[in-house]
């Protein structure tokens, strides 16, 4: 099963030093920590591939948790559709679908009550939902965007850093051959990131972190009743593996 992010042609290397970057972060100040993130936000993208849409969704969610639901399916259309942010198949470019967040927005649900399929995909949004959405995006403040790339030789402490300053990180990711039934052990968790790979990408919300664990709170788009909550923890060797292609933290 795909989850509809495109993976990029030009995929980065990962640095040699990540695991010494990641102990280190971890031996000065081995802690955890999680977002407050409301039930609201797990959703379900169904038959519909717009798993992008709905990790910055969710991100926007914790951002802002005074605002009601919002909608994913406005943010894919418009990124697919008016921006032409996808690919043939219609799977998000990540980079694309951070910049209709940046200009466009996302609306409330309720201005975009449109179900997770095709058809649904394709519903014009009407003229209240486009201009809620202008102020529910995630605008420049000057010359600087409000979204920022990995920037450390380790994915795992770059995350830390941001989880602990309350921004939730997004990541683009290839999907092992298991997903969704059989990649997690008996704890919801990813552990190795030697495990055979698919050619499948998708995109994941990470909402905290447990150096306990050696991994990271992934909140997946398939539903609360899927995996643990909604959400399953991707192993701090996978993190810095080439299993994640994209990283973003959202700012407020």
């Amino acid at each position: 099963m795909s989850g509809g992010y495109s993976i990029p042609e030009a995929v980065p290397s990962v640095s040699e030093s990540a695991g010494r970057v990641r102990s280190a972060a971890i031996v000065a100040g081995a802690s955890s920590y999680h977002l407050p993130v409301s039930s609201r936000a797990i959703v379900d993208q169904q038959e519909l591939q717009c798993c992008v849409s709905c990790a910055l969704g969710a991100g926007m969610e914790v951002l802002h948790p005074a605002w009601p639901a919002l909608a994913p399916v406005f943010h894919y259309y418009i990124t697919r559709y008016e921006q032409g942010g996808a690919d043939e198949d219609g799977f998000l470019y990540l980079k694309n679908a951070l910049q209709t967040l940046a200009t466009a927005g996302i609306c409330r649900g309720s201005l975009h009550d449109y179900p997770f399929t095709s058809a649904g995909a394709q519903t014009r949004p009407s003229s209240a939902a486009y201009e809620d959405a202008l102020g529910r995006a995630l605008a420049r403040r000057g010359l600087r965007n409000r979204y920022i790339a990995r920037s450390s030789s380790s994915t795992t402490a770059w995350i830390r850093d941001q989880l602990r300053v309350n921004c939730p990180v997004v990541l683009g990711i290839r999907l092992p051959l298991g997903y969704p039934k059989t990649f997690l052990n008996g704890r919801f968790e990813w552990l190795d990131p030697d495990a055979p790979g698919s050619l499948s990408g998708h995109c994941v919300l990470v909402v905290g972190y447990s150096d306990v664990r050696q991994a990271v709170r992934i909140q997946d788009s398939r539903g609360q009743s899927a995996f643990d909550g909604g959400g399953w923890w991707m192993g701090y060797r996978v993190v810095d593996s080439p299993v994640v292609l994209e990283a973003y933290a959202l700012l407020p």
